[in-house]
């Protein structure tokens, strides 16, 4: 579609206002405590939806400031799609200008790799919390099986211990909510961006030293 310049720049500055909103807000990994399915206080399955449709959202704004910024640019450039003899190249299988290259390295790739480190900071976050509560919970069991056998675990028997301990799994214990599988799901995103930021550079570096440009020096 065709749209002005300026509802151009004011469709990127919310659209970079919303990203930067859900970098802040959107959840994008959970977990449960014990048996109650719950996550967030709302069932599992509901979690579950907001967390994909976080993700989706957020690439699909990505995706849209990316277009709106190259296509400002190429304005800005005098690009037409009549224009020939434009100096392009190729970056991952993509046609790009240095003007372009230039702008997904410093507008981009930063937003990009925000959201990375936001999804790597809440799983870090929800495996500790995960971490931490089982720990404490198999503490607990324990310090509850010593004093009730008197620190003898022959004082014990199978049935007492399966009772105390399905009781904290049904109570204490936590699990991840983690439809996206987050560990593969970042991983694959840095092995993108890292490609992505690669090959600018050498698309910028080889560009840089084939140009030639006229300058009037003192």
């Amino acid at each position: 579609m065709d749209i002005t310049i300026h509802r151009a720049l004011s469709q990127l500055k919310t659209t970079k206002a919303r990203i930067t909103q859900k970098l802040h807000e959107d959840i994008y990994i959970s977990s449960t405590i014990g048996k109650t399915d719950l996550a967030e206080g709302r069932p599992v399955a509901a979690v579950e939806r907001e967390i994909q449709s976080n993700y989706d959202s957020m690439m699909a704004l990505l995706k849209n400031y990316e277009t709106l910024k190259l296509a400002i640019i190429r304005s800005n450039s005098g690009i037409t799609r009549d224009s020939t003899n434009i100096t392009e190249g190729e970056v991952n299988g993509r046609r790009m200008t240095v003007a372009e290259a230039i702008a997904v390295q410093k507008y981009v790739l930063p937003l990009k790799t925000s959201f990375v480190t936001t999804l790597a900071s809440q799983l870090n976050n929800a495996k500790h919390t995960v971490e931490t509560a089982n720990s404490q919970a198999n503490n607990e069991i324990a310090t509850m099986l010593d004093a009730l056998s008197n620190k003898d675990s022959k004082n014990l028997d199978r049935s007492q211990i399966t009772t105390i301990t399905e009781a904290y799994q049904q109570n204490k214990f936590r699990k991840l909510v983690d439809p996206m599988d987050l560990v593969n799901k970042i991983d694959t995103l840095r092995k993108e961006n890292d490609a992505l930021a690669v090959g600018i550079d050498s698309f910028l570096s080889k560009s840089n030293a084939i140009q030639y440009i006229q300058v009037e020096l003192d």
